[in-house]
């Protein structure tokens, strides 16, 4: 008995994980065909906030400040007309030691200000660098 519950909520996690990159996927898509023909030069979602307030947000993973690990991760994301990230998605080469997890995890919480066209909001791609620096950081 308990097999079988454990595999039908595996199954409904692999599911539901399948759903949400379909989901993704379709959004990327449309958001595509959208910048490609409608618009010239696209308005672009902005961060609300001061950005020394919410670099204060991010933690540097403990692993990787061990091992002295630096770099750039690029998460990108798509912004609702609510101005809340959805569909991360790392683009760049991975640094390991936890740093895309918890760059997705900064860039998750953080919120904008939507893409509005002619008073009438729009989903937005955009790509967020997370910088992971030993040198800027006080702690």
């Amino acid at each position: 008995m308990k097999i079988i519950v454990i595999l039908i909520l595996f199954s409904s996690a692999i599911l539901y994980s399948q759903t949400e990159q379909s989901k993704c996927k379709r959004m990327r898509d449309s958001l595509e065909a959208l910048y490609s023909s409608e618009y010239d030069s696209q308005p672009m979602p902005t961060v609300i906030g001061s950005m020394d307030s919410l670099v204060q947000n991010l933690k540097y993973p403990p692993e990787a400040k061990k091992n002295k690990i630096e770099g750039k991760v690029l998460v990108q994301v798509i912004i609702d007309t609510t101005g809340i990230p959805m569909c991360p998605k790392v683009i760049s080469k991975k640094l390991g030691f936890n740093c895309e997890a918890e760059a997705i995890k900064f860039v998750m919480g953080l919120r904008y200000t939507p893409v509005t066209v002619l008073h009438k909001k729009y989903f937005a791609e955009i790509v967020v660098p997370v910088l992971f620096s030993l040198k800027h950081r006080a702690k």
